[in-house]
């Protein structure tokens, strides 16, 4: 297996409480990240937008550029329409969908450093 894994990270954000969900994605994103994988969270948006607001056309946009190039996706609990957008689209594309972490780390570990 290839020694760097990008995840796209997809969940709920409007249904429920948003900030709840951005909290969850980041818990999740930061798990991956500690694991040794390069994890994209696209509910940072939440607080680029706060900053610079655009359309959400421009955000839906940024997602699935960045869909487009990682190599798997980690879909997190919740209902959405959008994260099963993005895992639609992910499936179309020939990556793989996870649904819990354990399941990514089993299909793909990442190689470990060997010492010289």
């Amino acid at each position: 297996m290839k020694d760097e894994l990008y995840v796209y990270v997809a969940g709920p954000y409007r249904l429920g409480d948003p900030c709840v969900n951005v909290k969850n994605m980041l818990d999740v994103a930061d798990e991956l990240l500690n694991l040794g994988y390069f994890p994209y969270a696209p509910l940072l948006n939440h607080f680029w937008h706060f900053l610079h607001p655009h359309d959400e056309q421009v955000w839906l946009d940024l997602d699935i550029a960045w869909l487009k190039q990682c190599d798997c996706v980690l879909r997190i609990p919740g209902r959405s329409v959008g994260a099963d957008m993005e895992e639609a689209l992910a499936v179309e594309m020939g990556k793989p969908v996870f649904n819990f972490i354990a399941e990514l780390v089993q299909y793909a570990p990442l190689e470990e450093e060997v010492d010289e």
